[in-house]
């Protein structure tokens, strides 16, 4: 529907005395011209309210006054709109229903585990570049004292530790 409209402004602006207008009307609704048809649903649906919300009567008025055979471009464009707007709310909804699976135990362990791989691997790294005592506290302060949370869940403790632990000088092995 947006090709037509578009299309139709354009043709009715070769034809008239109003051609100025008519394509700035165009130009207004579809201001990016025929790639408009390559928006996405949501794209699109956006597109939709945006004009639904520069529609004051005016222009209403000036596109009701344009006749395409037996309906007016008020209806076409409304038509759009409805459509348009239609089709983001089942595109929300596919989303809504498509959303991945719950994660699985094995999932979150493998994270964690790839998790535990990574900041082994910053940690020796950091070590590697020879970092002082206080550039390694400021970077791995919050990761020791949470290593440290752990370590004491691991061992049954549920006292937390608080603030965070001297620099180390080895690399922390969580696995």
């Amino acid at each position: 529907m947006a090709r037509g409209v578009y299309n139709a402004l354009t043709a009715l602006s070769e034809v008239t005395n109003a051609s100025e207008e008519l394509l700035r009307l165009r130009d207004l609704l579809l201001p990016e011209g025929l790639t408009h048809t390559q928006l996405t649903y949501r794209g699109e649906a956006g597109h939709a309210a945006l004009v639904s919300s520069r529609l004051d009567d005016a222009l209403r008025a000036r596109l009701k006054s344009v006749t395409l055979h037996d309906k007016t471009l008020l209806d076409l464009l409304e038509a759009w709109l409805a459509t348009a707007s239609k089709l983001g709310a089942l595109e929300e909804q596919r989303a809504r229903l498509s959303a991945p699976a719950a994660t699985t135990a094995a999932q979150v362990s493998a994270a964690r585990m790839a998790w535990v791989r990574v900041t082994n691997t910053l940690v020796a790294n950091a070590e590697l570049a020879g970092l002082d005592n206080d550039s390694d506290r400021t970077l791995f302060a919050a990761l020791r004292a949470a290593e440290r949370t752990a370590d004491s869940r691991g061992k049954g403790g549920t006292k937390q530790v608080a603030g965070p632990a001297p620099a180390a000088t080895s690399t922390p092995t969580n696995a």
